[in-house]
């Protein structure tokens, strides 16, 4: 290591304020407004690699990956403003995330990201856009019937319809402030499973009998308290021309990278862009 490099290292409870304050400075809020403190980050060290670069003996950026079942996710890679273009974002994602195999992230917007993660194997693959609703959203009469579930039950719907084992993020989804997770389908047959808190759609898994279009709407319409106000879509999903042709707006784009192609199916999740 030469003199003046970052010393990167595993991230401890005592690290996560200042591991805040980065990620509000990148203009990323991880704090929850009924309690002190993030549930997000709680996450991310007691089931992610966490680390944090020191720079000068104080805390200059930070990146988290956790492993899901379709590989490695980035969950974060940011540097404070101030030690930004100086290689803290290098450093940290060459120890974040293994050298092989299955990685994916949602890369933000800022020119330098894409091509740092191109360098790391990621290619793009299609845009996620994040929807804004009109003022007077609307949504059409949907013939699912939709209704509420535990975790457990959550996650043990999501390996029936999808095939992936998310139960401890569905801990953490169940667990934020209003959270409503939910079930999609007829005739008490689950067809999808979701989670939406006030005024957002979180996540939606969409299995194989689902049509993905009656599916996003009936979601939307579980969100609770009944105005449904953003979601992150991906862009060949087949209800986003539908959402813009009612109004929706799109608020911001971040960009799917991955080693491979079919990591993600971009027609049948609405993913979580934190934890996918």
């Amino acid at each position: 290591m030469r003199a003046g490099d970052p010393v990167v290292r595993t991230a401890v409870a005592a690290d996560l304020p200042s591991i805040a304050r980065i990620s509000l400075a990148n203009d990323e809020p991880v704090g929850d407004p009924d309690r002190p403190g993030s549930r997000y980050l709680d996450h991310l060290l007691e089931h992610a690699r966490l680390l944090v670069a020191e720079a000068d003996g104080r805390i200059a950026g930070f990146a988290g990956a956790i492993e899901l079942p379709m590989g490695w996710f980035l969950t974060d890679l940011f540097v404070d403003p101030p030690d930004q273009g100086h290689g803290i974002g290098r450093a940290l994602l060459t120890e974040v995330l293994p050298a092989e195999g299955a990685r994916l992230t949602f890369s933000s917007s800022d020119p330098r990201a894409l091509p740092l993660y191109i360098r790391a194997g990621m290619a793009p693959r299609w845009p996620l856009l994040y929807l804004a609703s009109p003022s007077e959203a609307s949504l059409p009469t949907v013939t699912r019937q939709v209704w509420t579930v535990d975790a457990a039950e959550a996650a043990a719907l999501e390996r029936e319809l999808g095939g992936h084992d998310r139960a401890r993020e569905w801990e953490f989804w169940a667990g934020r402030p209003g959270a409503r997770p939910f079930a999609i389908g007829a005739g008490g047959r689950a067809e999808a499973i979701g989670v939406a808190v006030p005024g957002q759609l979180v996540r939606l898994v969409l299995g194989p009998a689902a049509d993905a279009i009656e599916a996003v709407l009936a979601g939307l319409g579980a969100t609770p308290g009944g105005r449904p106000a953003a979601l992150a879509i991906p862009g060949p999903h087949p209800a986003t021309r539908g959402l813009l042709e009612r109004g929706w707006r799109i608020a911001g784009v971040d960009t799917h990278m991955s080693s491979g192609p079919d990591l993600i199916d971009p027609t049948r999740l609405l993913p979580d862009p934190s934890l996918a």
